[in-house]
């Protein structure tokens, strides 16, 4: 599956204002945590590919965190596949 830079863009705009922060906050991180590596200071700036990643896994982290936060389990080993 292959997303144009518009649907990625959707995608985006798609996010609560809570879950853009997070977004923005896991890029920032990952710039400062290899400066050696050019990178657009902005998120939105990214390749569609690269932000669609950062979407993904803040979205699956999300859905770990309210996974623990219902099921009352600490620990990601507790959880089951």
């Amino acid at each position: 599956m292959k997303l144009s830079g518009q649907e990625v863009n959707n995608l985006y705009n798609s996010l609560g204002p809570q879950t853009k922060k997070v977004v923005q906050s896991t890029y920032a991180k990952l710039r400062s945590d290899s400066p050696e590596i050019a990178r657009p200071k902005n998120s939105k700036d990214v390749e569609p590919r690269d932000l669609a990643v950062i979407i993904f896994i803040c979205v699956r982290r999300g859905v770990i965190v309210e996974r623990i936060r219902i099921e009352g389990k600490l620990f990601a080993q507790d959880l089951d596949p």
